[in-house]
């Protein structure tokens, strides 16, 4: 059984896409390997729910770099995925050098990265666009072939092949707004009030407990039959 460990972090600004991606990710590509989830301790995590997809999970003390290659040569992990801004080419090498482990890096922006492995997720991902950003080496994975989508998308789509899914009131448009787990732009609440102005809607927004923003979003749809919070 291989190790590889995870290093990705969810809070009220940094959002929590990376852990529930990553979390697919560990599902799908290690599915008979231990799996350590290296996080930090941050405002509005989401670190409950790698406890709940039953993966190991390491609180780490800081951002440091020589902290995360520690853990790896503690855990001898063959593996280290790294789904985190914060961490960049510079300290990809860094890690390289120390540690000699298996770099697998996820990337949306075409950023530069030393790695051996790199997943772009997204539909339209291109892999010609990393031309010169990655090593001759790596191996990329681009695309919609590699889409990472939770298991209760997949439930949901099933459902609703199965059965009409009726939604009320009828004789609205229905507009849905998902900014985020975290919605760390703040941008809920202008849209919610933009969209008022249209009494032909009927608005369902879906945000987790991470947005901070959330109380004031409740008082806002506070007795208005015409949105869905």
């Amino acid at each position: 059984m291989k190790k590889i460990i995870v290093r990705a972090d969810s809070s009220s600004t940094i959002g929590t896409g990376h852990i529930m991606r990553d979390i697919v990710l560990a599902k799908r590509e290690f599915p008979n390997d231990h799996v350590i989830f290296a996080v930090r301790d941050l405002q509005g995590n989401i670190n409950q729910k790698i406890d709940e997809a039953g993966f190991e999970k390491v609180t780490l003390e800081s951002d440091d770099i020589d902290e995360l290659a520690e853990l790896v040569q503690k855990y001898r992990a063959e593996t280290l995925v790294i789904d985190h801004y914060g961490i960049g080419y510079e300290d990809e090498k860094r890690l390289k050098e120390q540690t000699v482990v298996t770099l697998f890096v996820l990337d949306d922006t075409y950023e530069k990265h030393y790695c051996d492995i790199l997943l772009n997720h997204n539909i339209y991902a291109e892999a010609e666009r990393y031309k010169d950003l990655v090593p001759k080496y790596c191996e990329l994975r681009c695309g919609e072939k590699f889409m990472l989508i939770r298991d209760e998308f997949h439930a949901a789509k099933k459902k609703k092949e199965k059965e009409k899914i009726s939604l009320e009131p009828s004789g609205k448009t229905h507009v849905f707004v998902a900014m985020g787990g975290a919605d760390t732009a703040n941008l809920n609440i202008p849209i919610l009030e933009t969209l008022a102005r249209f009494k032909e809607f009927h608005v369902h927004i879906v945000t987790t407990r991470a947005n901070k923003h959330l109380e004031r979003l409740k008082t806002l749809v506070s007795g208005r039959p015409d949105v869905t919070l």
